[in-house]
């Protein structure tokens, strides 16, 4: 049976449990034609800082036997700028040199993305060196959406829209 590992930044485990839609993670097996799913979320403490406050760098969430949800961090503020860029890009290589473990112990088949900024770049990279197939979710026309609100779609992520646009 196939498997499947999903990156999606919208929601952290917290947030998909509050608002009572684990239907939305659990639907990803797409009727259990997936035999595993690894959902991951990259930067959850980006949304809540208090999910990392251990010192650990990534949450595991065992939701049944088929569907597990890791959460990661982002990394730790600092009241220097620079510190906080090179602590998120520790944080996201460890992340990725994880997945990548996942991914050949798992024997994963597809990656897939919740979008095509952040989560496909990752699912990119992982795509690219794992050499498993990627499938990117567009659900909107964002060169649209970007014009009309005149600001970024991920602004935690890209603070301009010249650099989420590229």
């Amino acid at each position: 049976m196939p498997k499947l590992l999903f990156i999606d930044s919208s929601y952290n485990f917290l947030e998909i449990t509050k608002r009572n839609s684990m239907n939305v993670i659990l639907a990803r097996d797409l009727n259990s034609f997936f035999d595993r799913v690894i959902s991951v979320h990259p930067v959850a403490n980006l949304t809540n800082n208090q999910l990392f406050l251990d010192n650990s760098y990534y949450k595991k969430n065992i939701i049944n036997d088929n569907h597990v949800f890791y959460e990661f961090s982002a990394g730790k503020k600092n009241k220097f700028f620079i510190f906080e860029y090179l602590s998120f890009i520790y944080q996201q290589f460890k992340m990725i040199l994880f997945l990548i473990k996942i991914i050949k112990k798992e024997k994963i088949n597809f990656i897939k993305c919740g979008d095509i900024n952040y989560a496909g770049f990752l699912a990119l990279i992982l795509s690219k060196i794992s050499r498993v197939k990627v499938y990117a979710r567009v659900g909107s026309n964002n060169n649209k959406i970007r014009e009309e609100i005149n600001k970024p779609l991920q602004p935690k992520f890209f603070k301009k829209i010249f650099i989420e646009k590229y």
